[in-house]
């Protein structure tokens, strides 16, 4: 590896929460989609972040056909835009705040708020193609240059001579960029060192419309998609008289015929959406686009495509006109009976078209881990063995990956402990605190040990003709035991129903394969 990259990467590992940024993009990373369990550790992931989630469900909303129908969940979003592309759209977002976070100077602000731009372009132009995925786009588009703004995070010093290399090799339009001088290729290093899904860290290579052709890998696909817009942007940004900004901007699409065809005449229409998308996003990635040369570029080129009278007008207002700023309130936690209602609302909509057993019991499961609270609760679902006296683990929110071992296989015992009460008896049981001395005869040793001290435990048997057939289990804070009032323990057994409902209607043998 080039020296300048493993300064960068040192320098990295020495900011902020880094570890645990490095490690939770990796854990990301490493999921695959043959295994069962991996969407629900991807939506636990995201779901750890509070923002994260809302960035995520932002991006999947922000098209004008989700404003009637909302995804208000990650499993569902998850299911939305298949495992490969949730997975790498998520590692990115991870990526992106952590970058958010240590840029403390205008020149990395407007550093990001290029790269949102560009993201916002991409997803507009993917949308109108139809070239590549649009939420990939967007993620592609924002980590692009990923180089240039590490650059400017940990190596100011060395900017002018990699700037240079890079213009250079951007005007070549050259492959073999040299990674210890080239944006690009220190884009490339940094996202394989944080591993990076590979088609997100391929996407940043530059690919220039000449070298487009109908054979491109997806990496390859993104990377031309990204360099387009980023070259875009780029030319907004620079100090070139708005009239050559124009001309140079049509020669750049030019370039991409005729694999881009459908943008030729309409880029001022696309620029005017990725614009307003840019506003929706500015609150929740905490942008400031109003003090962003960039966006004074863009308003330079709307007022003369919408042949304006005020050319003389000052530019920096008219860019605070085109993009307002965000305001700063920070919205208050939503009630568990909201986040229930949306859930059923989700879990209705997947009921009314394609969907697995598996799909609708992810969203029940995150429903009720959302609405007890994210990191205070578990939240998972077992299968009775048909022909031993277990239950075992399918589904699971709440537990880190390696403690989910201990709950792969639990023991019954005719009837002795609350799991085989609630399972005999097919009864719902709720246990207020776990530590209470009448609940102490009906806890295992083994159920002992994989409970903190004072939790609440709720159990929901799934009874199928008068056969119990799973459970659904929850615990959590003592603190949180407040939150099981009538109203939410009502609903929890509704989202049980949800279950039975989607099970009757597949006619499936639950036993063999939920």
């Amino acid at each position: 590896m080039a020296p300048v990259v493993d300064r960068i990467l040192a320098s990295l590992r020495r900011s902020g929460d880094f570890l645990a940024m490095e490690a939770t993009v990796s854990q990301v990373s490493q999921l695959t989609s043959s295994e069962p369990t991996s969407p629900s550790v991807l939506a636990d992931a995201m779901l750890q972040h509070r923002g994260l989630a809302q960035k995520f469900l932002l991006l999947v909303n922000i098209s004008a056909a989700a404003e009637a129908h909302p995804v208000t969940t990650i499993s569902r979003a998850v299911l939305q835009l298949g495992f490969e592309r949730a997975r790498t759209v998520a590692a990115g977002l991870i990526l992106v705040e952590h970058l958010q976070a240590q840029a403390k100077s205008p020149e990395l602000n407007e550093a990001l708020t290029r790269s949102f731009y560009s993201a916002t372009l991409g997803r507009a132009i993917a949308d109108r193609t139809g070239f590549v995925d649009p939420e990939e786009a967007f993620i592609a588009s924002l980590l692009h240059n990923l180089g240039r703004i590490v650059v400017a995070l940990h190596l100011r010093d060395d900017m002018d001579a990699i700037a240079k290399a890079s213009a250079m090799a951007d005007a070549d339009a050259a492959v073999k960029d040299d990674p210890g001088l080239s944006y690009a290729g220190i884009g490339m290093a940094v996202a394989g060192a944080l591993n990076l899904p590979s088609r997100l860290a391929g996407s940043m290579t530059r690919i220039a419309g000449a070298r487009i052709h109908e054979s491109m890998s997806d990496e390859e696909r993104l990377g031309a998609l990204a360099t387009l817009t980023n070259r875009i942007v780029d030319t907004f940004a620079s100090e070139a008289p708005g009239g050559d900004k124009r001309a140079a901007i049509a020669r750049i699409v030019q370039s991409y015929e005729p694999h881009f065809s459908s943008i030729d005449g309409s880029i001022d229409g696309l620029v005017a959406k990725a614009v307003t998308e840019l506003k929706t996003l500015s609150k929740a990635f905490d942008l400031d686009p109003p003090a962003s040369f960039l966006v004074t570029g863009i308003g330079e080129r709307r007022i003369a495509s919408l042949g304006s009278e005020n050319k003389r007008a000052d530019t920096g207002t008219a860019a605070g006109r085109l993009i307002e700023a965000a305001d700063a309130d920070v919205q208050a936690d939503e009630l568990p009976e909201t986040i229930l209602t949306r859930g059923l609302h989700e879990i209705t909509g997947l009921l009314i078209g394609e969907y697995t057993l598996d799909d609708v019991l992810r969203v029940i499961l995150e429903t009720m881990y959302r609405a007890l609270g994210v990191g205070r609760t578990r939240t998972f679902f077992f299968l009775k063995d048909p022909t031993a006296p277990l239950l075992r683990y399918r589904f699971g929110l709440g537990q880190s990956p390696g403690g989910m071992r201990a709950w792969q296989e639990l023991p019954l015992d005719r009837g002795a402990d609350i799991f085989s009460l609630a399972l005999g008896r097919q009864k719902d049981l709720v246990v207020k605190d776990s530590a209470a001395p009448e609940v102490a005869p009906f806890l295992r040793d083994w159920h002992r040990r994989l409970l903190v001290p004072s939790r609440f435990v709720v159990l929901l048997p799934l009874v199928v003709d008068q056969r119990a057939l799973g459970l659904f289990y929850l615990d959590g804070d003592q603190a949180g035991a407040s939150l099981l009032t009538s109203p939410v323990l009502n609903y929890l057994k509704v989202l049980r129903g949800q279950a039975l409902i989607a099970i009757h209607q597949k006619s499936l043998q639950f036993g063999s394969r939920p």
